[in-house]
């Protein structure tokens, strides 16, 4: 693991700078690492709603007509223009720039209170939307067997008559939400459901996956299908797909390219750039926001803001390992409640054993010790809404086998990115050109400017407590407050969890 850093010689940085940059030169001259894009669009709002009902009823994902309708007052009053997604285009393309506090209105999953609220008011304002529908759901006219979101047994939905009808009025442009793709399968062998677009589907009868090539096919299949039904119905193709969840892949976003989609809509927050359609952020409306609340969050919620420290953990799966099933879910629940109370918001997961001999996930160069990663990865995401990073150790010398492993990693790890530092920078470039992740991120070690500072805890004496303590503080004094403790070992000593969690507690922080 990266060691701890406190003074670089400048010497050092420059060689160290120099060396990547004519390296990554190299691979890129080559065609193995694709350059990075300058940033230079105009930035853009996109709000995205779903039900939009009489009355709330009390669904997360739900705003009330009248709700709806004070806030396009107000967006109208305060000077903020509607656009379509053509106005992105001919941005992106240098025709004509956005205007200003411009914005974008989104509506997914195809519900009929979109026809009958949602249209009148887009009529009344003359503002544009995007609407995205799911076919099976329109096909089978809202009769959903085995649904357990209560809000959604409620719903109804659009026919094909009314998507017609408010395609042709050019207020609304239709996009799809998938065929049948807007709900969880299975995804492990513990039970896990995973949203279906972005998961190896797993069967429990012949206890194995389904193939990457069969994901892709079935995407595909579903891509294709609803496009064939939305022009069928509309005479216009869709261009734009709106991933249920917001969740998507590399091979997601090529097979909805591949089919006349290179507009993908997620649901990262934050405002989106004409530079960049074939990934839009859009900004989550629902839970009867407010109109306060939601005058707040245009203008101060959704431009990215200074980000929160960052607050990280490596994790052994070691430690979570066990032959007994039940002792091992024991493990997985003591681990997630101790990151809840620790307060952190990144968990760094090791997927190979210590001994960097064996494997927790299925792959073709390491035997597997268990499959486990894969559920504990997505239960630590959905259950505590930390971000999921992955080591990358060189644990096979040959590098066509280690590409290999991290390619079949990403297949099974719910992961935002990968733990980078300075000494695997160019490797992770090139692993990355293989791996599912569509756009990950990076938590960076050991170059001349850390992203977060990496703590030892290897030890879990009393005095590497202290000497970590001693190590974080220092740093808050000097206003830094992106840390990694580098161990999970403290974790089985109640005294010295509750010694770091203190230390690294924003509310006990004296510095902030």
């Amino acid at each position: 693991m990266t060691h701890f850093y406190v003074i670089t010689t400048l010497q050092t940085v420059s060689r160290s700078a120099i060396y990547r940059y004519l390296m990554l030169l190299l691979l890129c001259t080559l065609g193995m690492v694709a350059p990075a894009k300058a940033e230079s669009g105009q930035k853009y709002l996109v709000l995205c709603y779903h039900s939009v009902p009489s009355v709330f009823n009390g669904d997360p994902d739900g705003v009330s007509v009248l709700n709806l309708a004070q806030q396009l007052a107000w967006l109208r009053e305060s000077g903020y223009t509607p656009i379509r997604m053509q106005d992105v285009i001919r941005a992106k393309n240098g025709i004509q720039p956005l205007p200003e506090r411009a914005f974008l209105l989104t509506v997914d999953d195809g519900f009929a209170d979109f026809y009958t609220h949602v249209y009148p008011l887009l009529k009344f304002f003359k503002v544009p939307a995007v609407f995205g529908v799911v076919g099976r759901w329109i096909e089978e006219k809202g009769v959903q067997q085995n649904e357990t979101d209560k809000y959604f047994r409620q719903q109804r939905f659009v026919t094909w008559e009314q998507v017609k009808e408010m395609s042709d009025s050019g207020l609304v442009e239709i996009a799809s939400h998938s065929y049948d793709l807007h709900h969880g399968i299975l995804a492990n062998p513990q039970g896990n459901l995973k949203p279906a677009a972005v998961t190896l589907q797993f069967n429990p009868k012949t206890h194995s996956y389904e193939t990457p090539e069969q994901q892709r096919q079935r995407v595909r299949n579903d891509l294709e299908t609803n496009s064939m039904l939305i022009q069928k119905h509309t005479g216009k193709p869709p261009r734009i797909m709106v991933w249920p969840y917001g969740a998507v892949d590399n091979v997601g976003v090529q097979e909805a390219a591949n089919v006349g989609m290179p507009i993908n809509f997620t649901l990262r927050d934050g405002l989106a750039s004409t530079a960049d359609i074939e990934s839009v952020e859009r900004s989550l409306v629902g839970n009867e926001l407010t109109l306060n609340s939601f005058t707040y969050m245009v203008k101060y919620g959704i431009p990215k803001q200074k980000s929160d420290p960052v607050h990280a953990i490596t994790v052994s799966l070691d430690r979570i390992y066990h032959s007994d099933p039940a002792v091992q879910e024991n493990n997985l629940g003591r681990l997630i409640e101790q990151m809840v109370r620790l307060e952190v918001n990144a968990v760094v997961i090791n997927p190979f054993t210590a001994s960097r001999d064996q494997a927790y996930f299925p792959n073709s160069v390491l035997p597997m010790r268990s499959d486990l990663i894969n559920r504990v990865s997505w239960q630590l995401r959905s259950r505590t809404g930390v971000k999921v990073y992955l080591q990358t150790p060189q644990v096979v010398a040959e590098q066509v086998q280690l590409l290999t492993l991290y390619s079949e990693l990403s297949q099974y790890a719910t992961a935002q990115g990968l733990l980078s530092d300075s000494e695997q920078y160019l490797f992770q470039q090139v692993a990355l050109q293989r791996m599912r992740y569509f756009k990950p991120e990076f938590l960076s070690l050991g170059a001349a400017k850390p992203q977060l500072i990496s703590i030892a805890v290897q030890n879990t004496g009393a005095n590497s407590i202290v000497q970590a303590e001693e190590k974080i503080r220092f740093f808050q004094r000097m206003g830094v407050n992106n840390f990694l403790l580098d161990g999970d070992d403290f974790l089985d000593n109640p005294k010295y969890f509750e010694q770091l969690r203190k230390v690294l507690s924003l509310k006990e922080n004296p510095y902030l």
